[in-house]
């Protein structure tokens, strides 16, 4: 379990827990119940990661799972970010709120590559993404 003093010295966020109004118990659900899935969370990407990485253009995939530190944290910043509303974080709902749980960047060699790439991917996927895919083109020529 993550020791709430040293999480909130680390993360700089005592003031933010406070007025978050969720209570210590209500994340340790939540980091237990996240604990419980990161392996289910895991093998869907790597099917993703898979997939993906055979599609045309595509150089490397990579996954990444948010660690559950991070999900604490940011849990409690959406909390305080979504006071004004009706929205209930706890171990029912904070997957429905949080959508950046697992994040797969697929890159390509040519700048003319991304645009069959990302349509490939979006016609594809589209129905599984709780985010709207980003294409980060680095400066330079091609």
């Amino acid at each position: 379990m993550i020791n709430r003093k040293e999480f909130l010295k680390k993360y700089h966020n005592q003031e933010l827990f406070y007025q978050s109004g969720l209570s210590w118990d209500v994340l340790e659900d939540i980091e237990c119940d996240y604990d419980s899935k990161v392996g289910t969370f895991k093998k869907i990407a790597s099917e993703y990661v898979e997939e993906i990485g055979n599609l045309t253009d595509v150089h490397s995939v990579r996954f990444r799972i948010k660690d559950v530190e991070h999900l604490i944290e940011k849990v409690i910043r959406k909390a305080v970010e979504y006071g004004d509303t009706n929205i209930v974080f706890n171990k029912e709902t904070y997957l429905i709120e949080i959508t950046d749980i697992i994040g797969i960047r697929a890159l390509y060699v040519f700048k003319s590559d991304y645009l069959s790439l990302h349509n490939a991917i979006t016609s594809r996927y589209k129905k599984n993404f709780c985010e709207k895919p980003q294409v980060k083109l680095r400066d330079g020529v091609r």
